[in-house]
């Protein structure tokens, strides 16, 4: 509740304070309306500097060019390239004595398919007519 009241005097309405400790549906509407209203009349660059400073839980959305390109990532090693120059997530979770590993090595499409079904039980013939069919792709 501290965000919503820091936020809610922060833009000047406080008078909604007590519709952020309703339960979630429809007493909130108004809150929700003016919330709508309220982000859609700023752009993204704009609202990030006015949260800059505040105590109020905040972060933009951000497209997934602009999270690899985030600094923060770039600082928590979540951005590895593997040995082909393709970026990959790493792991957000760091253990100290049991560091966690990326694999980069991605299978072509189909790569598998054949044995994997082999696997399950399908025969060579059966593997080959789903290929033939369309059903599987096959690396080459």
């Amino acid at each position: 509740m501290k965000f919503v009241v820091n936020f809610l005097e922060g833009v000047g309405r406080p008078d909604l304070i007590p519709l952020g400790r309703e339960p979630a549906g429809p007493a909130q509407a108004p809150l929700h309306a003016f919330l709508e209203e309220t982000f859609a009349a700023r752009t993204q660059a704009e609202w990030v500097d006015w949260f800059a400073g505040r105590d109020i839980c905040f972060a933009p959305v951000l497209d997934l060019k602009e999270a690899f390109d985030d600094p923060h990532l770039a600082a928590r090693d979540m951005v590895v390239r593997g040995d082909d120059g393709a970026s990959h997530l790493g792991i957000p979770i760091k253990f100290q004595e049991e560091p966690g590993r990326i694999e980069t090595d991605v299978p072509a499409l189909g790569q598998h398919s054949t044995a994997i079904l082999r696997e399950i039980g399908y025969d060579e013939a059966a593997c080959a007519t789903l290929a033939l069919d369309g059903v599987i792709r096959q690396a080459e």
